[in-house]
């Protein structure tokens, strides 16, 4: 599932791109006061939360600054089924449709929930070159940990203000869920998920060893 993309940029950037034959578009965030922090986020990785954040971060350089925050990609499946349950309630259907690349295009629900099931390696893949180039990767728990401010020391920014820790257990997902995805979902369709999420590991494992984009 390689949507085709295409890149707008202004103040932020976006791109609009098709999976399961329904359109879709995503939002890169910048600093729009200062112009020198770009934020990649992914959909279910802390992204809304960063982002009413940013007009409270400072850079300290002369140099811009990028960052990503990426989440353990199961953890991140868990938090999409949440989403698709309690918001759309129609996950079965829609989970169906990413597994067999059904047409859901006549299903409004689906314009929704589109940018949710997208692999977390689609949007760095696909930021604009300027934002992405030397992005620093960080994973979602190593971010939170210690709080926020912490997490953005951690980046090479500050926070002007105390920002809220509302994010203190990202992964703190009930047993029955994560059995859930591991004995009803992951292993009777393995196939399909090691090839789905192949590249998001690879993307989380660089994040665990502190690396940037480039690297």
């Amino acid at each position: 599932m390689i949507p085709s993309t295409e890149i707008h940029a202004s103040n932020n950037a976006k791109i609009i791109f098709s999976a399961l034959n329904v359109v879709g578009q995503h939002y890169y965030y910048r600093n729009s006061a200062i112009n020198e922090i770009f934020f990649l986020n992914i959909p279910k990785s802390a992204s809304s939360y960063i982002r009413n954040a940013m007009h409270f971060i400072d850079n300290p350089d002369t140099e811009p600054k990028s960052f990503c925050i990426v989440r353990n990609p199961l953890e991140r499946f868990l938090s999409i089924y949440k989403y698709m349950v309690n918001v759309e309630e129609k996950f079965d259907a829609f989970f169906q449709a990413f597994l067999y690349k059904k047409d859901l295009s006549k299903e409004n629900y689906i314009k929704v929930g589109v940018e949710h099931i997208m692999p977390q390696s689609f949007f760095t893949k696909n930021a604009p070159a300027n934002w992405k180039k030397n992005c620093q990767l960080i994973t979602m728990d190593d971010f939170f940990v210690d709080g926020v401010n912490a997490g953005l020391k951690k980046v090479g920014l500050k926070s002007r203000v105390d920002l809220p820790n509302t994010k203190a257990n990202p992964s703190d997902y009930g047993l029955s869920y994560k059995n859930w995805l591991t004995n009803k979902i992951y292993n009777e369709h393995s196939d399909i998920f090691d090839e789905y999420l192949a590249q998001d590991f690879e993307l989380y494992e660089q994040a665990k060893r502190g690396l940037t984009l480039s690297e």
